[in-house]
Order: structure tokens, then sequence, then C-alpha cells
């Protein structure tokens, strides 16, 4: 018997600064239990570094940071993947 996989939420992390600036924090998901109650949940968030200082340095002081195109990929494991999964976007373009 197949079980369908439960229900999940995914969280896109974000702050602003005073200068209105945004910049991803991080990503995480919830997998919905299955049975209804309460649930205390600790989630750990993750986000993609760049691929340069300067890349950090202008997170940090312009705003922009490197996004996911996809959020669902956020809670694929890596274990379980067939090919090498790029979600990542640009933000410049």
């Amino acid at each position: 018997m197949d079980f369908l996989p439960s229900p999940k939420v995914y969280f896109h992390v974000a702050s602003q600064d005073t200068w209105g600036r945004y910049r991803t924090e991080g990503y995480t998901y919830l997998d919905i239990p299955i049975r209804s109650g309460a649930y205390d949940e600790h989630l750990s968030c993750w986000r993609p570094y760049g691929n340069s200082i300067f890349e950090e340095l202008r997170r940090y002081f312009i705003g922009s940071s490197a996004e996911l195109d996809d959020l669902s990929a956020v809670a694929i494991p890596y274990m379980y993947r067939h090919e090498p999964v790029s979600a990542l976007c640009d933000p410049r373009n």
C-alpha cells in the first residue's frame, strides 16, 4: 500500500533593514502532520551563499542576494536527486 507524501509548507525568510533593503535570510519547510493536534516545531533555515566575497558584500550593503526559483527544491534530500538541480535565480535578471 503506497502512502501519499505529507503536504509541506515552504518558507522564504527575508529581512528588511532601516534603509528598506531586502535580503534573503534563509529557506526552510515544514511537513504538515497527518494527525490533528498541537505541535511544537523548530525549523532550521539555510541560504545559498555567494560564489565570492563580493557577492556577500553586495548582499550586506546593497541588499541583493541569490534566491531560489523553485521553493520545492528546499525539501528534496540530496540523495534523492537524480541529476543536479539548479533552483537558483539571478536577481539581476
